[in-house]
């Protein structure tokens, strides 16, 4: 067995042998795998809405300023925005008419919601990255600083959306 690729065929990416000799360590799936995650406290929270859009000229057509966030497309020399250190913060993120994979730098946040509904367990727990399709509520602790000067970058991870500036910047001071 093991992991197979190709389109016109197959062939191993990834061999895997099992030594049938040799006794598995786990016999049965445990119950928990233990510990717990603090849920973030966003009492007193503010909140930000970001708009990921997508602009004319299919997707994969390169044209500088394409795309945007919150109708700006990426300038190297734009501050977006700016954060207190310490500070939590809840993000609205409208994905508008597609799914987009929204990732942001420098941070680790929690999904308190998809398309205000209840989230999916693959959203649970600490994140860096979520799909948001449609809709996604994000609440994120600002704890490592980044000056203007290196600032961090929240952005779609779909190469042809950043490429296109879907990319904005802030940062934690």
């Amino acid at each position: 067995g093991g992991m197979m690729g190709g389109s016109g065929g197959s062939f191993d990416i990834l061999p895997i042998s099992v030594d049938p000799s040799r006794r598995a360590r786990i016999d049965r799936i445990p119950e928990g795998i233990g510990g717990t995650m603090p849920d973030l406290d966003i009492r007193g929270a503010s909140r930000r809405d970001i708009a990921l859009q997508s602009g004319m000229g299919g997707m994969f057509r390169r044209r500088r300023n394409q795309h945007s966030i919150n109708g700006n497309s990426f300038e190297m020399d734009r501050l977006n925005f700016s954060v207190q250190r310490g500070a939590t913060e809840i993000w609205a993120i409208d994905g508008q008419n597609m799914a987009h994979p929204f990732h942001v730098h420098g941070v680790r946040f929690q999904v308190l919601s998809e398309n205000d509904g209840p989230v999916s367990s693959r959203n649970s727990g600490w994140k860096d990255t979520v799909l948001v399709n449609r809709r996604a509520e994000i609440a994120i602790r600002f704890d490592q600083p980044a000056p203007a000067s290196t600032p961090f970058m929240f952005h779609c991870h779909i190469l042809e959306h950043e490429d296109g500036g879907m990319m904005g910047q802030f940062s934690v001071v």
